[in-house]
């Protein structure tokens, strides 16, 4: 059984960074929310699948009343995102 390999990506919406895995015994990309309280994941056959399986969680993760667990956590949030953004827009992702 094969470990997954991380990805030095991230994916972005609405303020939410989501990494990007490779699981090659279940021939699949999966990821999960970073930086939020909650465990939320997600997976999808090819990038595109991905993208918009990431984009569905965070919109589902926001319906189900997330923000007011973020409320305390939102600066800190806020901070690693925009660490996180910088240093992908410097390496051309």
């Amino acid at each position: 059984m094969q470990e997954r390999l991380p990805m030095n990506t991230f994916l972005q919406y609405r303020g939410f960074l989501g990494s990007i895995e490779v699981s090659p015994e279940d021939n699949c990309l999966l990821g999960k929310l970073q930086f939020i309280p909650a465990l939320v994941s997600y997976e999808g056959q090819t990038a595109v699948d991905l993208s918009q399986a990431f984009r569905d969680a965070v919109d589902d993760y926001l319906a189900t009343g997330a923000p007011c667990e973020l409320s305390s956590s939102r600066r800190q949030m806020n901070a690693r995102s925009q660490n996180a953004s910088t240093a992908c827009a410097s390496l051309g992702l």
